[in-house]
């Protein structure tokens, strides 16, 4: 058998299924690597102390190498991110935290369904953060994360994009 359209995925049971909408639930396993594209790990200094954070890069076509998908930009979807982080680092993805719940030394960090994108957009970063915020010449509260211990430079990012925003005609 040959499936000739693009993004067409045929799936063979050994059991009848009735018909109707149904769920298809299906299990993986992704690896934090060290090449620098995927999910991968990064390192940074903080204190004179070694850390790691995890991070994505997945583009043009490596989100395959954190979960199951159709990895092309013409393949888009909606995302609901999910994660388990140890509970004293911080999880940043794309949309807003939806909540949060604790467990231990794990917290689970629930994402809200993001609008439709293409893979290599969906983002994912997980370690020690600062956040600094401010308000632009306009009054929009903006905010930046940026790594612990460089507020400064959070600061620096917030003040160039006040000025971007400030003199960019939309």
């Amino acid at each position: 058998m040959q499936i000739h359209r693009l993004f067409d995925l045929l799936c063979l049971f050994l059991i009848s299924f009735p018909v109707g909408v149904g769920v298809l639930s299906i299990s993986f396993q992704g690896t934090l690597n060290d090449q620098m594209k995927g999910f991968y790990k990064s390192t940074y200094e903080f204190n004179g102390e070694k850390k790691n954070m995890a991070v994505t890069q997945f583009e043009p076509a490596d989100a395959r190498r954190c979960f199951p998908c159709w990895d092309e930009p013409a393949a888009k979807a909606t995302f609901k991110i999910t994660l388990d982080v140890p509970s004293d680092l911080v999880a940043l993805s794309n949309m807003p935290v939806h909540r949060e719940t604790k467990q231990g030394d794990l917290k689970t960090v629930y994402f809200e369904e993001s609008p439709i994108m293409s893979t290599y957009l969906v983002a994912v970063v997980v370690g020690m953060f600062d956040y600094v915020e401010s308000h632009t010449s306009d009054g929009i509260k903006v905010g930046c994360y940026c790594q612990i211990g460089k507020i400064d430079q959070g600061n620096f990012a917030l003040e160039v994009y006040d000025k971007i925003w400030s003199t960019t005609v939309f």
